[in-house]
């Protein structure tokens, strides 16, 4: 889409260079060429008003939008491509026949065990619905990623997980609410030798603040900050995806219609009739097997419904021709989760406190500091380190970083 903030990277990054290369250029001429250099100013000009729209449309992005539901045609899976390779040389071994495998019958198949494929498992099988989840990995994520749940999302978790559950997930306190909501542009964070100066900022009121005079606030300030006026949840909860998927894995288990298999990948899907006394029309069958498990291995489900909940690389998606609108990877960066001792505690007494912090470190790069849990002093580091940082370590990365 034109306001996605992937788009504002690109418009940004090509202002930058053609206005760069049009000052160099204005420079190194004489006579009328020289205003080639005025030129050059004023595209980076526009660049730089271009990298404050991707600021702007990248926190947005973050807002829920309810989009209505649509009916779809049956999709016809067709015949599954011929196998190469090792499953090739699997296919021929087992002998190319899928009878006589062994046959699970589930309602629903979720394919994919993050937030999205456990939440709604765990929604089925409050319900009552047989389910069963399968995902590639082996056991949830661990890394650092996604650190944050917004009110309405809290407001849908309060629905899907059992109180202790809820306030196991809410273990990771979220920053103080006095703390206005925003951006603070800085040189450092806990270094000692004077470079930490914070150089501008993007703050909005304080929770605290908004809340006493609600007139202050649209739709999406309210829903960021303060929550809706029907939540319970009066600002975001901090919470790092991978205690999230933790305690959501768990809630998925707690439910007796529901079965979740890790380390368990998707090969095929396509459809069936059924023709029995409870039931006719069309089913799904779908074949599964242990991650990269031997043909032997490979198993059968029936099921009515298959939901796809397995990322951008989706195997359903593939299987039933969906496409994505836009691109993917379109760069590649890391996330560090950081114990910094005493930071929090220091961000109040000198540059003060915020939502996240943008890092400008001269010859080492850029850095965006998220606060996950100030009582314990956890952060969440996202570098763009460059020069000699750029191979380093991430504790060395994180070192430079945070001070």
């Amino acid at each position: 889409r034109a306001t996605h903030p992937s788009n504002y990277v690109l418009l940004a990054a090509a202002h930058t260079a053609v206005g760069a290369a049009l000052r160099v250029a204005g420079m190194n001429a004489g006579g009328g060429v020289v205003a080639l250099q005025g030129v050059g100013s004023a595209l980076c000009a526009v660049a730089a008003a271009v990298w404050l729209m991707f600021f702007s449309a990248a926190m947005a992005v973050y807002e829920t939008t309810s989009l209505p539901l649509r009916s779809l045609p049956l999709l016809d899976f067709g015949a599954p491509p011929p196998p190469s390779g090792e499953e090739g040389e699997e296919a021929a071994a087992a002998g190319g026949s899928d009878e006589g495998l062994p046959l699970l019958e589930v309602d629903v198949l979720v394919c994919g065990g993050s937030i999205s494929g456990l939440s709604v498992a765990s929604l089925l099988g409050r319900a009552g619905v047989r389910t069963l989840l399968v995902e590639r990995r082996e056991e949830p994520v661990t890394d650092a990623r996604f650190l944050f749940c917004n009110p309405a999302t809290m407001d849908i978790l309060s629905k899907v997980l059992d109180p202790d559950l809820l306030e196991e997930l809410r273990v990771q306190r979220a920053w103080p609410q006095h703390a206005p909501f925003g951006t603070i542009l800085a040189t450092g964070l806990a270094h000692e030798d004077g470079s930490a100066r914070c150089r501008g900022s993007a703050l909005g009121p304080s929770p605290a603040s908004l809340k006493a005079d609600p007139s202050r606030m649209n739709a999406i300030t309210e829903s960021r900050c303060v929550g809706c006026a029907s939540s319970r949840f009066v600002h975001p909860t901090r919470c790092m995806q991978s205690h999230q998927e933790q305690v959501l894995k768990a809630q998925a288990e707690r439910c007796a219609s529901n079965e979740v298999r890790y380390g368990h990948e998707l090969l095929s899907l396509a459809h069936e009739g059924v023709e029995e006394e409870e039931q006719s029309g069309t089913c799904i069958l779908a074949l599964l097997r242990p991650t990269g498990g031997a043909p032997e291995t490979r198993y059968r489900v029936r099921c009515k419904y298959v939901v796809g909940a397995d990322g951008p690389a989706s195997r359903v998606a593939e299987l039933v021709g969906a496409k994505y609108d836009g691109f993917l990877g379109l760069n590649k960066s890391r996330s560090i989760a950081v114990v910094v001792p005493g930071l929090a505690a220091r961000l109040a007494r000198t540059i003060g406190f915020a939502h996240q912090y943008w890092l400008l470190r001269k010859r080492r790069g850029l850095g965006l500091v998220v606060p996950v849990d100030p009582v314990s002093d956890l952060f969440n580091l996202m570098p763009f380190p460059v020069g000699e940082l750029f191979q380093q370590s991430p504790t060395r990365v994180a070192e430079e970083m945070t001070g």
